[in-house]
């Protein structure tokens, strides 16, 4: 059976923001779940901060600059339905192949 979730959270400060995504990634590693973070270079650095180096040497945990993926499907400051389904298909590709997928981003 397939569960599909999705939530939208707005943080103001950068605390409730790695909390949450901390949260996010310990619960879905403990279940075995491939988890993606799309995140500025900033809040990686924060998370790298954040967890132990066995969770950040997870073969489940896989990371990704949010600028650099919001640049492949933006035109003319405008986000490409086609295009943002390419670059997320590609961030899930293999991993959807492992089981179930979290993405935090």
């Amino acid at each position: 059976m397939s569960t599909q979730g999705y939530s939208v959270q707005f943080y103001s400060d950068d605390t409730f923001l790695m909390e949450s995504m901390i949260r996010f990634l310990k619960e879905g590693l403990q279940v075995n779940d491939t988890v993606i973070i799309v995140a500025t270079a900033h809040h990686r650095e924060m998370l790298h901060k954040s967890l132990t180096p066995g969770q950040m040497a997870h073969e489940k945990l896989l990371f990704f600059d949010a600028g650099e993926q919001l640049r492949k499907f933006m035109i003319a400051d405008w986000p490409s339905e086609l295009r943002f389904r390419h670059v997320v298909g590609n961030m899930l590709g293999q991993a959807r192949q492992q089981g179930p997928v979290r993405i935090f981003g």
